[in-house]
């Protein structure tokens, strides 16, 4: 063989690896590895007993865990994808941690932007994800519980396939147990549960962190203002406003004299002002308080003086 046929043929050799390494580093890895372990863990594999679960150990598909009172685990997959596991929970996986079983319990499921989608299934429910980081409590006594800490997830009833119901970041969905319908999500505050939940307090922060803390950010952001046009001064509105009476207040005047009405007593009244008599002139008063007009002495009519034919006066 000569020189240029042989080198062609280690290109191509080359080549064909390099190709299929890159293919099998792109395949998630079938087994993942226990990376946190709290109190009480035990593996339960398919073909032996249970053991209890050590940090570093190999946890293939079809392998399920189990957690006591008060205990909590870590899984982690080759792409990263990551299972953390709370109190008396039930677990199994297969698809190197893409498709998860809870039979009961409470499992994190964290998987990366760009990725295949997961699916977490319980016995109502299923829940199906693509990037994203999410929380799901089963119990039969409560039904399932949702909750979706960045990215968004979509819920569905198993034996309802109609009922479905997409979830955000920042939103908690609840089906009680026998539910036919599935109900509308509720608001979460993600920034108390990154603080208080023993998933995420108790154990490292998490690749998602950032976008967690963005929906932090949204939720705490003060709502939008409506914009509405600035309105100038108001002018002040001219009203014609018609005269009112003047009320005339009453002033106390002490008459000495006799009173100048029949039956009036004598001493002090109360009367307007501009009617104040004078002593001793009896005609100066016009109109009295009462209503009451004095009387006047009729005075005796002059007789007029006939003119005379001629001129001059008769009389």
């Amino acid at each position: 063989m000569t020189a240029g046929p042989r080198v062609m043929l280690c290109a191509f050799v080359m080549t064909g690896a390099l190709i299929a390494g890159f293919a099998l580093s792109q395949t998630p890895e079938p087994e993942g590895h226990v990376t946190a372990i709290f109190h009480e863990v035990q593996l339960l594999p398919e073909q032996a007993d249970p053991r209890p679960a050590a940090i570093n150990d190999k946890v293939n598909n079809g392998t399920a865990l189990r957690t006591g009172d008060d205990s909590r685990s870590e899984l982690t997959f080759g792409d990263l994808t990551i299972t953390r596991l709370g109190e008396n929970t039930i677990f199994s996986f297969n698809r190197a941690g893409r498709s998860v079983r809870l039979d009961s319990g409470s499992i994190l499921l964290y998987v990366k932007k760009n990725s295949s989608g997961a699916e977490v299934s319980t016995k109502a429910v299923t829940v199906g994800i693509s990037g994203t980081t999410l929380i799901v409590d089963s119990t039969p006594q409560d039904g399932d519980n949702l909750i979706v800490l960045e990215g968004g997830a979509r819920m569905t009833l198993k034996n309802h396939l109609d009922q479905s119901s997409f979830i955000q970041g920042g939103q908690m969905l609840r089906v009680p147990s026998g539910a036919t319908k599935i109900p509308k999500p509720t608001n979460i505050r993600i920034e108390e549960l990154l603080k208080t939940h023993p998933l995420l307090a108790d154990l490292p922060l998490l690749p998602s962190q950032d976008l967690m803390l963005a929906v932090v950010q949204g939720q705490n952001a003060p709502p939008p203002q409506t914009e509405t046009a600035e309105a100038g001064p108001a002018r002040p509105t001219k009203k014609r406003s018609k005269p009112q009476p003047t009320p005339v207040v009453g002033q106390p005047v002490t008459q000495t004299g006799p009173s100048i009405w029949t039956g009036y007593p004598s001493g002090t009244v109360a009367y307007p002002p501009s009617y104040s008599p004078r002593p001793g002139r009896p005609g100066n008063v016009r109109n009295p308080p009462g209503g009451y007009t004095p009387r006047r002495p009729t005075p005796t009519p002059t007789p007029r003086k006939k003119k005379k034919p001629g001129g001059g006066y008769v009389g």
